[in-house]
């Protein structure tokens, strides 16, 4: 996939909610960053609504690890 070589390459943090980007993330560490969102069909303003309100715990947990899911009512990370 042309971008995960280019996120992996300018060293950016690929979000998506497509399950091969996740898929891709455990086997093969690709992209490197991954914020996989899990929230099913939701508005988008919603779904703002939910980075804005965590995005200092987010920035923290990539800080620390290289993975993290977001679900309407839960954020969690995989640790390094």
């Amino acid at each position: 996939m042309e971008i995960i070589q280019l996120a992996d390459r300018e060293n950016r943090i690929v979000i998506s909610k497509d399950i091969d980007f996740l898929n891709s993330h455990l086997i093969k560490t690709q992209p490197k960053k991954l914020i996989m969102v899990k929230t099913g069909n939701i508005p988008n303003k919603p779904l703002i609504e939910i980075f804005n309100k965590n995005l200092d715990l987010i920035i923290k947990m990539l800080q620390r690890g290289d993975l993290v899911e977001i679900n309407q009512s839960f954020i969690a990370e995989r640790k390094k």
